[in-house]
């Protein structure tokens, strides 16, 4: 693998542009009054399929116990442009299968016959070797960007009410 599958990928003007006015749309709700109770509810659904808080959900992606203390530019950084920070044990690990399909996941662990992915919202997948044609990391994270966009601007405040209490 080399370094250069590592390094961020760089934005022309006109994306590094829209990404500013993303953010400033997105810091606007973040910063706005919500309400944490329906915030749960979305971050219950949503993050805990993969992310952790208070011993609850997924363990694929970092807990989020404390992340209130991060601040909301982290929280903005991390929710809008997941793969650009990414901490390298939640790197992505692809596993093309000799059919054509292609599975994301993170690399629960592998021997010689197989390699074992744990997937979002699933149990953990053995794959054996001869089923894959090819298996490497990936430089995406499995967050999924444009998550924040799916959502309506009342979601966004409220979960960022809800993000903001999580100390």
């Amino acid at each position: 693998i080399e370094a250069a599958d590592y390094a961020p990928a760089l934005l022309t003007p006109a994306e590094a542009a829209a990404q500013t006015e993303k953010f400033a749309k997105f810091r606007a709700l973040a910063t706005t009054r919500g309400n944490p109770e329906r915030g749960r509810e979305l971050f219950t659904a949503v993050c805990l399929a993969c992310h952790q808080q208070g011993g609850k959900g997924g363990q694929i992606a970092p807990a989020l116990d404390g992340v209130a203390h991060t601040g909301i530019e982290a929280l903005l950084r991390n929710l809008l442009t997941p793969s650009a920070a990414m901490e390298s044990a939640y790197q992505t690990f692809r596993v093309v299968m000799k059919d054509g399909s292609v599975l994301d996941g993170f690399l629960a662990g592998q021997d010689a016959d197989a390699v074992v992915l744990r997937l979002p919202g699933a149990a953990d997948r053995r794959i054996a070797r001869p089923e894959i044609r090819q298996a490497s990391y990936v430089r995406r994270s499995l967050m999924p960007e444009g998550l924040l966009e799916a959502f309506s601007p009342e979601q966004v405040t409220d979960l960022f009410a809800l993000l903001k209490s999580l100390k």
